[in-house]
C-alpha cells in the first residue's frame, strides 16, 4: 500500500512540474488574461492584455543586452517571461523581463530587466521575484514598481534616470501606499 501511495504522489508531482520550454506560447488565449491585485483599501484594476507581436524583436534585443553572458549560457539559461506596461505615462509600453534560469536566479530571486519601448535597458534589478506590481504611486512622473524580494514587497522609485537596482534594500510596500496592480507575465519563452 505504501508503494502505491508513493507511486501516485510521484506521478502527480511530475505532472505538476511539466512546463513548455520551447519558446512558444502554449495557450494564446491565456496570454490575454489579466490579473487583479491591490491593497485591501483600494479599488481593483487590471493590467493590459499581453501583446506578442514584438516577441521576435524582444528576443533579438535580449541577445544583444545579455551578449556578455551568451558564451556561458545553455539553452535552459535563456528562459524568460515578459510583460508590457506603460510605467511612464507616455502611451508606449515598457517591457519587464523576468529571467527564469539558475544562471540569472539565486536564493533571493532572479534578474528582472526593465526595457524602454525600443527594448533598451532602463534598469536591471537583482534578487527579484513574483509578484511584481505597478503602483499608483509616482516618482519623477513614473509609476513606482513593487518588487518581491526575500519574501517582502519593496517599492522601487524612479530617480529621473533609472530605478534602484537592488529591491531587497528598498523600502517595503505597505497598505496605504496606494493601489498596486500585479504584472501578468507571459508563459516561459526562450531567446
Amino acid at each position: 500500500m505504501k508503494i502505491l501511495s508513493f507511486l501516485i504522489i510521484g506521478v502527480l508531482l511530475l505532472g505538476c512540474q511539466q512546463e513548455k520550454t520551447d519558446g512558444t506560447d502554449e495557450n494564446t488565449d491565456k496570454s490575454k488574461d489579466t490579473t487583479k491585485v491591490t491593497t485591501d483599501t483600494e479599488q481593483k484594476t487590471e493590467t493590459p492584455a499581453l501583446d506578442t507581436t514584438n516577441l521576435s524583436k524582444l528576443r533579438t534585443e535580449l541577445g544583444t543586452i545579455l551578449a556578455d553572458d551568451i558564451k556561458d549560457l545553455t539553452e535552459n539559461d535563456r528562459r524568460f517571461m515578459y510583460s508590457e506596461v506603460d510605467v511612464n505615462g507616455d502611451g508606449s509600453n515598457e517591457t519587464l523581463v523576468m529571467m527564469q534560469s539558475p544562471y540569472y536566479c539565486g536564493t533571493g530571486g532572479c534578474t528582472l530587466i526593465l526595457l524602454n519601448s525600443l527594448y533598451k535597458p532602463i534598469t536591471k534589478f537583482s534578487v527579484s521575484d513574483e509578484p511584481v506590481m505597478i503602483s499608483s504611486g509616482m516618482s519623477n512622473e513614473w509609476n513606482d514598481i513593487v518588487i518581491t524580494s526575500d519574501g517582502a514587497q519593496h517599492v522601487m522609485k524612479y530617480n529621473g534616470n533609472t530605478y534602484p537596482t537592488n529591491p531587497s534594500v528598498a523600502p517595503e510596500f505597505k497598505d496605504g501606499d496606494g493601489e498596486a496592480v500585479q504584472v501578468k507575465f507571459s508563459p516561459v519563452q526562450t531567446f
